[in-house]
């Protein structure tokens, strides 16, 4: 019996715990990237493991759902592995001594990996489900997000089909609606609602919401950048549309799925204002 198995929803934090038992710090992917690839073998689903270990998994639809529009669901399965002075696990080569306390989920003498840990297991909990009704599913997992977004950089998104994306790796917590050109977050307990991004006559596509920026895809090929107070920082256009999209702490990014390569962004501050420069 596992120490996470009287917690709800049970196997979500079945899959969060079977994650901590393998090393997965940033640069060091390979074994989790197995287990993923595995974990879709035994089930049968579809399956791409690249040279970089980035994984992409694909669960059909379910019956009745085959002509919704599918769905993506990112993550990535690399982890800030930190420790105390006096911590004696090999990082590299062991998992996490996971415990509880009362509500509090925390590994002894490391850091715990719920970043991004938590969006994984919720991901193999959906995909391992015959009971949850769904469309076509892709999850997305890249390596290295913590260390630049490096499995992010090499990523082919060229097997996806779907054009909504549900970004399990979200800095902020609430339910988010975009509705034709506005971006709004309600707070779940006060039902208080804020606005995040609004784009004038161009309809929002996709979204994702960082710890102090948001970027925003619109029906025009576009992409925009919005502040906390959802002001406008900037907007380019793109040849193709922007069917994937991320943020990260300083670190942005916008791909399509017919190219094989993205477009990673860097937040730059100056004296009057802040921009997302591009890095090739």
């Amino acid at each position: 019996m596992g120490v996470l198995s009287n917690l709800e929803p049970q196997k979500v934090f079945h899959f969060f715990e079977e994650i901590t038992k393998i090393p997965h710090g940033s640069g060091n992917v390979g074994q989790i990237s197995d287990f993923l690839a595995e974990f879709a073998r035994e089930r049968n689903l579809y399956c791409v493991q690249d040279a970089v270990k980035n994984i992409i998994i694909v669960k059909e639809a379910a019956p009745g759902y085959e002509k919704e529009p599918a769905v993506i669901l990112q993550g990535h399965m690399d982890m800030v592995a930190v420790k105390k002075p006096d911590c004696d696990i090999d990082m590299e080569k062991e998992g996490l001594r996971v415990a509880v306390n009362g509500d509090e989920i925390y590994a002894e003498g490391t850091s715990l990996g719920g970043d991004d840990g938590i969006a994984v297991a919720y991901a193999l909990a959906i995909l391992d489900s015959d009971t949850i009704s769904h469309p076509r599913l892709e999850v997305v997992i890249t390596v290295d997000e913590e260390d630049g977004m490096d499995g992010a950089r090499q990523i082919d998104l060229s097997v996806l089909s779907g054009r909504r994306m549900i970004n399990l790796d979200s800095e902020e917590e609430g339910i988010f609606l975009a509705n034709q050109n506005v971006l709004v977050r309600f707070d779940p307990d006060t039902l208080e609602e804020t606005e995040l991004a609004f784009t004038n006559d161009k309809n929002i596509t996709g979204f994702s919401v960082g710890d102090s920026h948001v970027i925003v895809a619109t029906d025009d090929n576009g992409f925009s950048f919005f502040d906390q107070a959802a002001n406008l920082m900037s907007s380019e256009s793109c040849q193709e549309p922007c069917d994937f999209t991320d943020i990260k702490g300083e670190y942005a990014l916008v791909a399509n799925r017919d190219e094989p390569s993205v477009r990673l962004m860097k937040l730059e501050g100056h004296k009057d204002r802040e921009i997302m420069s591009y890095d090739p």
